[in-house]
C-alpha cells in the first residue's frame, strides 16, 4: 500500500457547550465531569452560552489550548495515518486493543529489510543468549538462541489506545495546584497512541518455540520509541508480557519513514486483517460447495465461531492428508466431508454441556 499523505494545519476549533462547560470548571479549579452525563438542562445552559460567543470572543480556555497545542512531525503523522489506516482493520465487535494483520512476504526477506534500517539494530544476535537467567527454581532453564532455531513466519500486530486528552501545565506538581495544573481538553479530542509490531516465529524443533518483536511506539504529540522483546510460551503466566526487552528512543524521522515504508510494502496493496481473511476464504469455500455442503458450514459456523469453523476445515483428518476443506471439492470425498462436520459439531455440543 501507498503511504498516507498528510498535511500539519494547526487546531481549528469552535466554541460548544462542551468547551464552555470547562472554561467554567478551569476558572473554578474543580475538576469536569463527563459533559453529556450532566444532564439535559445543564448541556442546554451551556450550548446557550457558548452560542454568545462571537466574532472575536470566546472562553479563555481557548487561548490555553492554543498555548499548549503541540502537532508531530510529518514523518509520525504519517505513521500514525498509516497504523490507523490498518487499526480500521479490526473487527467492531472486537474488545481488543489490537489487530493482528496478514503477512504474505517471505519471513526471511522480510528480516532481511529490516535489519538494514535503524528498527533492525535492535534485533538480537544470532547466537546471543534469549532464555531467562534460571537456577531452575522457578522458571525453567532453557537454551533459546536464534542460530539454534528456524524462522517459521512472521506477523504484524498494529495497536491503538485513545484516551481522554489533557496536558500539564507546569513542571513542579505540588499538591495544592490540582487541578489547576491539568488542561482538560474537549472529549472529541483524544490522546492517541499508536504501536506497529513486527513480530519473527521461531521453532527450535525441541518443543520449544518463541518470538522476537520489534515494534515502533508513536503517540499523537509526536513521540516516538523502537522497542523490542522476546516472547515464549514456556513462561507465559499471569502479568507475563514478554522478556529481554530493549528500547531506543533516538529516533529520527528518516527511521520513523524507514519502517513505514517496510510495513507498507509488506501489508500489500489490499491489506487484510486475520479475520477478514477467514471469513473471506470461509465465504469462497462455502461458495464453490454443493448445497448440502453449505449447510454443513453454515451450521458449523453457527455453532461455533469464524475462527473455530476454519480451523476444523482445514485440519487434517485423514491418512490421506486432506483436510475437510480439500475433500468437500472432490466429488468422491464431498460426503465423506459433510459427515465429517456434523461429527464435529457434534462433538462441540457436548463439550458445551460438560
Amino acid at each position: 500500500m501507498e503511504l498516507p499523505q498528510v498535511s500539519i494545519e494547526p487546531k481549528k476549533r469552535e466554541v460548544t457547550g462542551e468547551i464552555a462547560y470547562l472554561n467554567e470548571m478551569r476558572r473554578l479549579n474543580q475538576v469536569p465531569a463527563t459533559y453529556l452525563e450532566l444532564g439535559d438542562l445543564a448541556i442546554q445552559l451551556y450550548e446557550t452560552e457558548a452560542s454568545f460567543y462571537g466574532e472575536g470572543t470566546r472562553p479563555e480556555i481557548m487561548d490555553e489550548y492554543e498555548k499548549y497545542d503541540t502537532y508531530p512531525s510529518e514523518a509520525v503523522a504519517t505513521c500514525q495515518a498509516l497504523a490507523d489506516a490498518l487499526f480500521a482493520l479490526k473487527d467492531e465487535k472486537s474488545p481488543w486493543t489490537f489487530v493482528d494483520i496478514v503477512i504474505d512476504k517471505n519471513p526471511a526477506e522480510v528480516l532481511e529489510k529490516l535489519k538494514k534500517i535503524q528498527a533492525g539494530h535492535l534485533l538480537t544476535d544470532e547466537d546471543e543468549q534469549l532464555a531467562i537467567p534460571s537456577d531452575g527454581s522457578y522458571y525453567p532453564m532453557l537454551d533459546i538462541k536464534k542460530n539454534n532455531a528456524q524462522l517459521l513466519g512472521t506477523g504484524m500486530r498494529v495497536f491503538g489506545w485513545d484516551n481522554p486528552k489533557y496536558v500539564r501545565t507546569d513542571n513542579f506538581i505540588r499538591q495544592n495546584d490540582y487541578p489547576r495544573n491539568i488542561l482538560f481538553y474537549p472529549s472529541d479530542e483524544k490522546s492517541s497512541i499508536r504501536q506497529i509490531e513486527l513480530n519473527f516465529y521461531y521453532d527450535t524443533g525441541e518443543n520449544l518455540s518463541f518470538s522476537e518483536s520489534i515494534g515502533l511506539y508513536i503517540t499523537s504529540n509526536g513521540s516516538a520509541s523502537l522497542n523490542r522483546h522476546i516472547w515464549s510460551s514456556e513462561y507465559a503466566e499471569t502479568g507475563y508480557e514478554g522478556h529481554h526487552h530493549a528500547h531506543d528512543t533516538n529516533v529520527s524521522d528518516e527511521d520513523i519513514i524507514a519502517f513505514s515504508e517496510l510495513v507498507a510494502e509488506i501489508v500489500g496493496d489490499e491489506p487484510e486483517s486475520h479475520p477478514m481473511r477467514i471469513d473471506r476464504q470461509l465465504q469462497e469455500l462455502i461458495y464453490s460447495a454443493t448445497p448440502s455442503a453449505q449447510e454443513a458450514i453454515q451450521t458449523l459456523l453457527d455453532t461455533t465461531s469464524p475462527v473455530q469453523a476454519y480451523s476444523f476445515l482445514h485440519r487434517t483428518l485423514d491418512d490421506a492428508g486432506l483436510s475437510i476443506a480439500q475433500k468437500i471439492s472432490i466429488v468422491e470425498t464431498a460426503e465423506l466431508a459433510i459427515k465429517d462436520i456434523y461429527t464435529i459439531i457434534d462433538d462441540w455440543k457436548g463439550r458445551l454441556k460438560r
